[in-house]
C-alpha cells in the first residue's frame, strides 16, 4: 500500500506509486468538446 495526502490527511491507496521520473504510459482522454486527447498532446 501507499499513502498520499488528501486536504492534508494521509490516506492509504492500494497498489504502488511509480518513482519519480518514471515516464506515464500512453493515454487518451476526452476533452470537453468530445474529441481524444493524448497524452502527446501535452508534450
Amino acid at each position: 500500500m501507499a499513502t498520499v495526502t488528501l486536504r492534508g490527511n494521509p490516506v492509504q491507496v492500494a497498489g504502488t506509486l511509480p518513482a519519480t521520473g518514471t515516464p506515464a504510459p500512453a493515454l487518451t482522454l476526452t476533452a470537453a468538446d468530445l474529441s481524444d486527447v493524448t497524452l502527446a498532446a501535452f508534450a
